[in-house]
């Protein structure tokens, strides 16, 4: 009987010293790791940006521009979509109503929110999409529970308000084409 309490006393203080021993470990390495980054840092100053002088506080109309990333690899630039304003996209807006109803597409009355894309690319691409309410726009579309509508213009000048509409497409739950691993 003795034998056994003092087996199980020693269990639990080897157990105990395991503990301590991995807890001195780690952190000292979480220690190490800190102060590394802090010394990584000490020859840096922060400061906070300061607004120009002469800095006028009206918000003006610009139209939609691109932000391009250079890739020095191949020299090309990629281009991603910007929202575009409500002016831009009305007339835009219309057109895809009168490109679904050529094709018999009947667009619902609630129930949705419209997004309006430009890219600055070489063709000049316009995209209006319809989302259900139920979608935030973050997050995959695969998992949309409603029909989502699409509509894709091509030379499209936002000043005119003009494109050639290049694609008009309903997709239901489930539709979305998914990526293909190779």
């Amino acid at each position: 009987m003795q034998n056994n309490k003092v087996k199980k006393k020693a269990g639990v203080l080897l157990s105990l010293a395991a503990l301590g021993a991995l807890a001195i470990v780690s952190s000292h390495s979480l220690v190490s790791y800190a102060q590394s980054t802090m010394d990584s840092k000490k020859n840096v100053v922060m400061t906070e940006a300061q607004p120009p002088k002469d800095l006028v506080s009206e918000e003006t109309a610009k139209p939609a521009t691109q932000p391009e990333v250079s890739n020095k690899d191949t020299g090309t630039a990629m281009v991603f979509p910007v929202a575009m304003s409500k002016e831009q996209a009305e007339p835009f807006i219309q057109a895809a109503k009168q490109a679904f109803k050529a094709k018999n597409i009947e667009l619902p009355d609630s129930g949705y929110w419209i997004s309006s894309r430009y890219v600055d690319n070489n063709t000049q691409d316009v995209q209006i999409d319809w989302y259900p309410n139920s979608f935030d726009g973050l997050g995959p579309v695969n998992f949309i529970k409603d029909k989502v509508y699409f509509v894709y213009f091509t030379n499209a000048d936002l000043n005119k308000g003009t494109g050639d509409v290049q694609n008009v497409r309903v997709i239901e739950k489930g539709g979305f084409p998914r990526p293909s691993a190779q």
